[in-house]
C-alpha cells in the first residue's frame, strides 16, 4: 500500500533535500521534450546550458509518432519513425513485430 503524503509534508521533506540544479534542469528538459515543447526546450538549453538528449528539430516528429500510435494509426507511426530513423525498427525487431500486429 502506498503512503499518503500531504502537500505540506511534501514541502517540508523537500526543504531538507539538496537537489542539484543540473539534475532539475535535466528533469525539466526531459519533460519539455516529452511534451513536444520544442521552443521551451531550446530556451532552457540557451539559458541553463543543459543539453537536450535528442536533436530538438526532431521533437515534433516524435510527438506526431506518439500521437499516431495512441490513435491506433500504426502505419502512419511506422512511416514517421522510419523517416526519423531508418534503422530504428531494424535494431528492434521485437518492437517492429508488435507494431505490425496492431
Amino acid at each position: 500500500m502506498r503512503e499518503y503524503i500531504s502537500a505540506s509534508e511534501w514541502d517540508e521533506r523537500l526543504r531538507h533535500e539538496d537537489v542539484p540544479k543540473d539534475y532539475l534542469n535535466k528533469l525539466v528538459m526531459n519533460y519539455l521534450i516529452t511534451e513536444g515543447l520544442q521552443d521551451a526546450a531550446a530556451h532552457l538549453e540557451r539559458e541553463s546550458g543543459c543539453a537536450p538528449t535528442v536533436d530538438l528539430t526532431t521533437v515534433q516528429a516524435r510527438v506526431d509518432i506518439r500521437n499516431a500510435v495512441v490513435a491506433g494509426e500504426i502505419e502512419r507511426a511506422i512511416k514517421g519513425l522510419l523517416e526519423l530513423d531508418a534503422g530504428f525498427l531494424d535494431d528492434r525487431p521485437g518492437l517492429h513485430f508488435v507494431l505490425r500486429r496492431e
